[in-house]
């Protein structure tokens, strides 16, 4: 079930920085209250994250996009401006959270863009309601299910993928030593880890350190290797690949032009942009670039 509710204090604190001029909003979705920021007019784009972030990464890129479109950009559930449910992280149930929130905000077709494990909530999403979605990006990330994923994590050394799935162990080993773990992923998946600066390192952390929330964040990788990896190859069985446009951006010192293996297996209508001076962190690496090549995709499928 759908219906409006009022950002708690705490969602209001999560949502608001970054996002000056943008309304916060909360849908809920059976009784999870799931926290996003509005703003602008015209074609609708939806800005998912991923881990270990909140929507806060986009907020350079929102601010430009939302000149000419209607920019939403929502938490997922268990990040900090929505609530930390125990269940729901396989990435079709957060798909649907998704359209929750697009049918909270009016927005009945959307561009569709998402990071890491936004890139996976938002290929559900275009593969359970193609009609509403206008285009897919995918930001430099590997996606579950397809022939390509079990090799790339061996080839790129993906480690994390197998320890993150251990949700009790990883958590107890990670819990109080947050930041340290943090500033693995950013030192090591930036082209420049000096643009991930300390107080934004420090907001993801407080994000992390609610009751529940490092756990959720696990969550995301053990439903990734379970139930999405099912989901996905049954739909690529059943469903076949994709038949709206669907762009790929990978940052030249992480994923770079290697992100054409991942989208040409589940789309037909595919192009792919390599990113010079960025990593795995596109949106904060280099915002002006992103905005900037959104916006071109956007207008090219504008009809």
């Amino acid at each position: 079930m759908t219906s409006t509710t009022p950002v708690s204090s705490e969602q209001a604190s999560a949502l608001r920085r970054g996002f000056d001029g943008f309304d916060l909003r909360a849908a809920n979705r059976d009784g999870v209250s799931l926290g996003y920021r509005i703003a602008g007019t015209g074609p609708g784009v939806v800005l998912l994250h991923g881990y270990p972030q909140t929507g806060y990464c986009w907020h350079t890129v929102a601010a430009e996009l939302a000149s000419d479109h209607r920019v939403i950009v929502p938490d997922y559930r268990g990040a900090a401006g929505s609530d930390i449910p125990e269940t729901g992280y396989d990435k079709e149930n957060m798909a649907q959270d998704l359209a929750v929130v697009l049918d909270d905000a009016g927005v009945d077709s959307v561009h569709v863009v998402g990071h890491d494990f936004g890139m996976m909530i938002g290929y559900a999403y275009a593969r359970l309601f193609p009609t509403n979605t206008r285009t897919l990006t995918v930001l430099d990330a590997i996606l579950p299910g397809v022939p390509s994923f079990r090799k790339m994590i061996g080839a790129s050394g993906l480690w994390h993928f197998g320890f993150n799935s251990q949700v009790q162990m990883a958590t107890d080993l990670v819990r109080g030593r947050e930041r340290i773990y943090f500033d693995w992923y950013f030192d090591n998946f930036c082209s420049d880890p000096s643009i991930i600066s300390d107080e934004d390192r420090e907001f993801y952390v407080a994000a992390a350190q609610r009751p529940g929330a490092l756990a959720s964040q696990f969550r995301l990788y053990s439903a990734s290797v379970a139930e999405d990896e099912e989901a996905n190859e049954r739909a690529l069985e059943t469903g076949g690949k994709l038949k709206i446009p669907v762009m790929g951006v990978g940052g030249a010192y992480s994923i770079g032009a290697g992100i054409a293996a991942v989208i040409e297996e589940v789309a037909t209508d595919t192009r792919v942009l390599s990113v010079e001076g960025a990593g795995h962190y596109l949106a904060e690496e280099q915002p002006d670039l992103i905005a900037s090549a959104l916006r071109d995709f956007f207008k090219e499928h504008s009809s």
